[in-house]
């Protein structure tokens, strides 16, 4: 995947504010069941499912 959405709310349905591309730096604060509060290195805040993150040496889009 090279890029996944970044949501307004933690919920799929909701509007997607931009992208998180893959290998881009980002900050995660919260999470709220499976959904993680990201801010990219873009400036872009908002929700990202954990399922598309892959953890290694840190979170990234999978």
């Amino acid at each position: 995947m090279l890029a996944v959405a970044v949501h307004s709310r933690a919920d799929g349905d909701s509007t997607a504010v931009g992208v998180l591309r893959r290998g881009e730096p980002f900050t995660a604060s919260v999470t709220d069941g499976a959904w993680r509060h990201v801010t990219t290195a873009s400036g872009i805040t908002g929700w990202v499912d954990d399922v598309d993150l892959r953890l290694d040496d840190g979170l990234r889009p999978s």
